[in-house]
């Protein structure tokens, strides 16, 4: 359902002063001939580049021509502060391009392919980060897993897609740690669907179409601040306000609330069952049948008695089997597991039995894995390589954290506020913002999405404000009622076109999943005699705004004349009524 009303009665002007998307989605430029190519250094718009290389480690445009040589793109590029990423599709050409940066001293690069050959090459080079690219079409679970699948044996954290994607698949791709660019046409509704679907990463020729869709987006906010993406609300060993912590009752809790993720512990008994806790000795948590406070390790106790002890509100402590057993119930069937591998002892024994849980229970696309523990990468990759995985670091390590992923070939997780917090890592100039947008910045360009732990209620505004992705939370009803997506139509039939500017109700889906309208402003991105096309912004006076993927607004003058549910004959005054293709509902304008 949608209604329109001018910009000179209700909307914004658009005249008003500009407020950057946060966390935006890196531009990206596609060198697809030598005039983007030259632009591409020089623009000041372009955050990163993808390269042809060609043999003798030459720049070559989309036809194969030659553009340029591999040491005079580096030198533009580390001169602009682009972050270079070379597409390589021969193993011939990786070798040219291994030796290359061996005799040089490189000490990093980033290479892009869809050869699996070559990308699993590359990851035996400790000098190569590897982007997965996938030239088909991801458009469901089944092609985003193998994706992601593909993207792990190589240690890929950013996929690139080639094809065709919806915001869905990407929303769900980027729900288990990976960063997603999106290969564009490069027109203006090409770019305003890829900035909708919350990608990491636009991929364009345009880098003038780029600057454009986003400059409107951002005029469009007023005082609000738009979002490159709505963040995951991943709740902390679920929702403990009335179940224990690491129980089925807070995972059901938290899923109930809207949480995207359940962050869990797993650990194993003595007699070798994975059950859920966040520590080894069990004190803190865990209370004698007489009420007072238990004592022992998980680690030194069976199943049977650690189940003779009791939880807070009489709360049992929760098996994987209990966990994995409720896992497609009502509320819990679309949440995404984050299990922390807790224990210390590295042996490959609970990874291989986890493993096993997985495999029984079909759980494989509903993880994420987390650790703290080196030797867990090794058991990961052993008999979890399909499923993507995470370091676990402290704030304080944020000036070689990337180095610590890229050895694993790891995602990375990480604390905001130890030591000083952000701003002592990442703050150029000692704020809370400029830490915030350092941060996303350098992970970006480094292809990390930006994942921090853990928020308490009094610093939820800053998480989601600031546009970190993942925010492990302590309190995960904050976001309940924050609207996490734009319900709208691809297409819609209205008795007048609205103009740039013009104020429009939308429905938007809330954390929670209930339905609420919504004000959005229209920003035209093409228009031509009987059609318009924009992008439908939405921007409150609280909370964080959102851009909606391109709508086409087709004018048809017995629109208005269909009347609500075509059957009444509606005059609507000042706004539009507008008709959804294939159906014909219109809603007065609350004054």
């Amino acid at each position: 359902m949608l209604l329109v009303s001018s910009a000179g009665a209700a909307g914004r002007s658009v005249e008003q002063t500009q407020k950057p998307i946060t966390a935006c989605a890196l531009a990206v430029v596609d060198v697809t001939d030598k005039a983007v190519y030259d632009e591409c250094f020089g623009a000041g718009i372009a955050d990163a580049a993808i390269f042809r290389l060609s043999g003798g480690l030459k720049i070559v445009d989309a036809g194969g021509n030659e553009i340029a040589d591999l040491a005079d793109a580096r030198s533009k590029a580390d001169v602009a502060d682009i972050a270079a990423v070379y597409d390589v599709e021969s193993t011939d050409v990786l070798s040219e391009f291994s030796a290359y940066l061996k005799n040089n001293g490189v000490k990093r690069a980033t290479l892009a392919s869809s050869s699996t050959a070559v990308c699993m090459l590359a990851a035996d080079d400790s000098r190569i980060k590897v982007f997965y690219r996938v030239n088909g079409d991801v458009t469901d679970r089944d092609s985003a897993v193998g994706a992601i699948k593909k993207a792990n044996l190589c240690g890929a954290q950013t996929i690139i897609l080639g094809g065709k994607t919806t915001a869905e698949t990407v929303r769900y791709i980027q729900s288990r740690l990976k960063a997603v660019w999106l290969e564009t046409d490069g027109t203006k509704t090409g770019i305003a669907d890829a900035l909708s679907y919350g990608v990491y990463g636009v991929i364009t020729s345009s880098q003038t179409n780029y600057e454009t869709v986003t400059s409107l987006i951002s005029y469009a906010s007023g005082d609000s601040r738009i979002l490159g993406r709505a963040p995951y609300n991943v709740a902390h060993r679920g929702n403990t306000l009335v179940h224990a912590e690491n129980t089925v009752g807070a995972i059901t809790d938290a899923a109930k609330a809207g949480a995207n993720h359940v962050e869990i512990d797993i650990r194993l008994t003595l007699d070798k069952q994975i059950v859920l806790l966040h520590d080894d000795p069990v004190q803190y948590a865990m209370f004698n049948p007489d009420g007072t406070t238990a004592s022992g390790r998980i680690s030194q106790m069976t199943l049977a008695q650690l189940k003779e002890l009791n939880m807070k509100n009489g709360d049992k402590i929760s098996t994987l089997d209990e966990v994995f057993a409720a896992a497609n119930g009502e509320y819990e069937k679309n949440l995404i597991y984050l299990i922390e591998i807790k224990d210390e002892n590295t042996s490959n024994e609970l990874v291989k039995l986890f493993s096993e849980k997985i495999a029984e229970y079909d759980m494989a696309d509903r993880i994420a894995l987390i650790t703290f523990h080196n030797g867990h990468f090794a058991n990961i990759k052993r008999y979890l390589s399909d499923i993507p995985v995470s370091l676990l670091a402290y704030t304080d390590g944020g000036a070689n954290v990337d180095e610590k992923a890229f050895s694993f070939r790891s995602g990375i997780d990480m604390q905001y506020d130890g030591n000083g917090g952000m701003t002592a890592f990442y703050g150029e100039e000692g704020t809370k913002a400029d830490a915030y947008n350092s941060a996303f910045g350098y992970f970006a360009k480094n292809g990390y999405p930006l994942w921090l732990w853990t928020y308490e209620t009094s610093s939820m505004k800053d998480a989601v404000m600031r546009g970190v992705t993942g925010i492990t939370t302590n309190d995960s009803l904050y976001l309940t009622n924050y609207v996490e997506k734009l319900a709208v139509e691809n297409e819609y039939k209205v008795a007048s076109l609205p103009k740039d500017g013009d104020t429009v109700e939308i429905d938007a889906i809330t954390y929670k999943g209930e339905t609420k309208t919504v004000d959005a402003t229209v920003k035209v991105l093409e228009e031509s005699d009987g059609t318009v096309k924009a992008t439908l912004v939405y921007a409150p006076e609280d909370g964080f705004g959102l851009a909606s993927k391109t709508v086409t607004f087709i004018k048809d003058e017995t629109a208005g004349k269909k009347g609500c549910g075509g059957t009444l004959d509606l005059t609507c005054g000042a706004a539009l009524c507008l008709a959804t293709v294939g159906m014909f509902a219109c809603k007065r304008k609350k004054k």
